[in-house]
């Protein structure tokens, strides 16, 4: 992940239900890291083009308990900062007020631009609180989209109902996975297959899987399915896994920075996870 990933320690924190913190963001914190959020549609946009506007989205989404957890956006380039695709996440107070959640929070995932690249997206997401992790579960089929289009916020209370079913059922998996032990045959395989899905069959082979599978702390060395998961996800994710390249240079992975690239890796891992728990 990148810095606006990283916690900081100028980040406002939040204690929940049971003395675990979670980075609280304000709204200033949000313009700093993610001015998009509350930008402009792109001059290049068409009259016919009905901005969803994601500044006036967080204010609902506050109105209705929840707390800004994280916020970025793409690097501009040749486009303007104002309109490029940003990426909020959230949790609601009431998740934050479990004390069963002792893995972590679920949160709520938006991502919209203002340069019609992008429709604002609502998915389900999760934020673990042992290595500020973020998974993000589910597939780009149970997202909710809402189009640039007169009233697209219509159905907000809807869309977070779904949502919320859907994270029911993660958590279930989610608890599941913990039961599941995987043999060492599989746990290189695990990694494997999701190197290949961050880097690409060819590349991924100069990645050794005990690179990709090393723990960073001594709490995710075990070997069910959902440390497997998050272990590997941290690395691949973070960067700083070290490999060879096709022609033997040594190389070291970079953080994932792009949102979409972000996004679908992510999904694809829990994809993979779900496999792997069918199959044992």
């Amino acid at each position: 992940m990148n810095t606006q990933d990283s916690l900081s320690p100028a980040v406002p924190t939040t204690q929940i239900a049971h003395g675990r913190f979670l980075p609280e963001l304000t709204l200033q914190d949000v313009r700093k890291a993610a001015p998009a959020v509350f930008g402009r549609t792109a001059r290049h946009m068409t009259d016919r083009y009905q901005q969803v506007k994601t500044g006036q989205v967080l204010e609902g989404l506050l109105e209705r308990g929840y707390r800004i957890t994280m916020a970025k956006q793409e690097q501009a380039r040749k486009r303007d900062p104002l309109t490029v695709r940003h990426m909020l996440t959230l949790a609601h107070e009431k998740a934050l007020a479990r004390r069963d959640y002792k893995e972590g929070v679920p949160t709520l995932l938006v991502v919209n631009s203002h340069n019609g690249r992008s429709t604002l997206k609502f998915s389900t997401g999760f934020y673990r609180f042992i290595c500020a992790n973020r998974l993000i579960v589910g597939t780009t089929e149970q997202e909710f989209v809402f189009r640039h289009a007169a009233k697209p916020l219509a159905g907000l209370d809807a869309a977070l109902e779904q949502l919320l079913e859907r994270t029911r059922i993660s958590l279930e998996h989610m608890a599941d996975w913990q039961r599941i032990t995987l043999s060492d045959r599989k746990v290189v395989s695990f990694a494997q297959k999701a190197a290949e899905l961050r880097f690409g069959a060819e590349a991924a082979r100069g990645y050794p899987q005990e690179s990709v599978l090393r723990p960073r702390r001594a709490g995710d060395e075990a070997n069910d399915l959902w440390h497997v998961m998050n272990r590997v996800q941290e690395n691949l994710v973070r960067g700083g896994v070290e490999g060879k390249s096709a022609n033997g240079r040594r190389v070291t992975s970079k953080s994932v920075n792009n949102i979409t690239l972000d996004l679908a890796f992510n999904r694809g891992l829990w994809t993979l996870a779900e496999e792997f728990a069918e199959a044992a």
